[in-house]
């Protein structure tokens, strides 16, 4: 729940919300709880909306230093560390319920059990879930492949580590160790300048972390060895990290074949008058997801 609200996300939201009626309860992914308060001060209506995420959220700690977004986060009920197939919250205690990015990563049968369960009769469920052919798909494609790249086949933290080592053995500016490694890393950085000029986004991956690498060496050169090495380790921790969040991300994106059992669970759970749709975003039409929408039915499944 950052200092924006990103439209592409909030598209889903902006057309559900003001259904609301003046009282109503809406539940959501954070960004969308914050689109719902900010609706609701908008539109003069006064709902209770609540913030539910698998992770351990605490954005009024996590953003304390943003007084305009802790204007917002106040009158959200926060709550982390749930799953989406079995949150714990009352039965019909919901009218809208409103997730981005976020069902396609579920046992969605499972979630869209639980998301019935929540609804009020006539409530309605509004999703965006990626989409396999999307914008962020390709975009995490090459960032990956720019990793790999980096890391693997290059080896810029062990380049970085190596000068650092060299550097804390010479004897001086001249040392044939250090100017051996400091070599191959000028190396290692021109190969990874020429790689990632070929992409199609220039503020990509390896432009955005290698430096970080180099920090280590120039901008920690006060520090000594043992900080600097500890640099290098954190950064390639961080790197592993971003690894795994873009594996999760592909392996949750949704082809036709997906779209269609998301679409099968929610109606096996007794939601009706389903709509689905392709998200695109900006003049260029990005491809940026699938949207689902539908309504509880007003009698028990």
């Amino acid at each position: 729940c950052g200092n924006h609200i990103d439209n592409r996300a909030g598209i889903a939201g902006r057309r559900e919300i003001p259904r609301l009626d003046r009282n109503s309860p809406v539940l959501g992914h954070r960004p969308v709880a914050r689109l719902a308060v900010r609706e609701a001060a908008k539109l003069g209506r006064a709902w209770t909306v609540r913030g539910v995420d698998y992770a351990d959220i605490r954005p009024t700690t996590d953003l304390s230093d943003l007084p305009d977004v802790q204007l917002d986060l106040g009158v959200i009920e926060f709550i982390g560390k749930t799953n989406i197939e079995a949150t714990g919250l009352a039965d019909a205690n919901a009218d809208l319920i409103v997730s981005q990015y976020g069902f396609e990563y579920s046992d969605v049968e499972r979630a869209a059990h639980e998301a019935y369960r929540l609804l009020k009769p006539g409530g309605r469920i509004a999703l965006i879930a990626h989409h396999a052919q999307s914008g962020v798909m390709q975009e995490s494609a090459e960032g990956l492949s720019q990793m790999q790249f980096m890391m693997h086949k290059e080896q810029l933290d062990q380049r970085v580590e190596a000068v650092i080592r060299a550097a804390d053995q010479a004897s001086d500016a001249g040392d044939k160790r250090w100017v051996v490694a400091r070599k191959k890393l000028n190396s290692t950085l021109r190969r990874l300048q020429a790689r990632a000029a070929k992409a199609a986004e220039p503020r990509g991956f390896i432009n955005s972390v290698a430096p970080s690498f180099v920090h280590a060496i120039e901008g920690l050169a006060a520090k000594n060895a043992q900080m600097r090495l500890q640099h290098v380790a954190r950064m390639r921790d961080e790197v592993r990290a971003y690894q795994e969040r873009m594996a999760d991300l592909r392996s949750a994106a949704l082809d036709q074949a997906g779209c269609d059992t998301l679409c099968e669970a929610l109606k096996q759970a007794g939601f009706e008058q389903l709509e689905r749709g392709l998200l695109h975003y900006g003049a260029q039409q990005i491809l940026m997801g699938w949207t689902v929408t539908a309504v509880r039915l007003r009698r028990h499944a």
